[in-house]
């Protein structure tokens, strides 16, 4: 779900960028529509940290190896982190709302 979380935005915007010959509200709708998802599953990771103590490291990919050394693309979810999901998500998915009903 945290993979989720991170990559519905930017989805969202790959598909309304390329869905834009198809009109602008259908573009506007899926946008919206990836981004509240979005915020909607870190409501859940923020429920699960807080709740049931659920954090951790969540590795996306190995970005570099080279000997001994590993440096991978990953994300922290922290309480801190958990929050700013929320705050972000959530602040993005009312002016992508607020947009949308203009």
């Amino acid at each position: 779900m945290v993979y989720l979380l991170i990559f519905f935005p930017l989805l969202g915007s790959v598909l309304g960028y390329f869905t834009k010959s198809l009109g602008d509200r259908y573009s506007e709708l899926i946008t919206t529509f990836l981004v509240v998802i979005s915020a909607i599953f870190s409501g859940i990771v923020f429920y699960n940290g807080i709740v049931h103590d659920i954090y951790g490291n969540y590795k996306i990919l190995n970005w570099i190896s080279s000997g001994n050394l590993q440096v991978n693309w990953s994300i922290y979810i922290d309480p801190l982190s958990s929050i700013m999901l929320v705050i972000v998500t959530s602040v993005s998915s009312l002016v992508q709302f607020i947009q949308l009903a203009i």
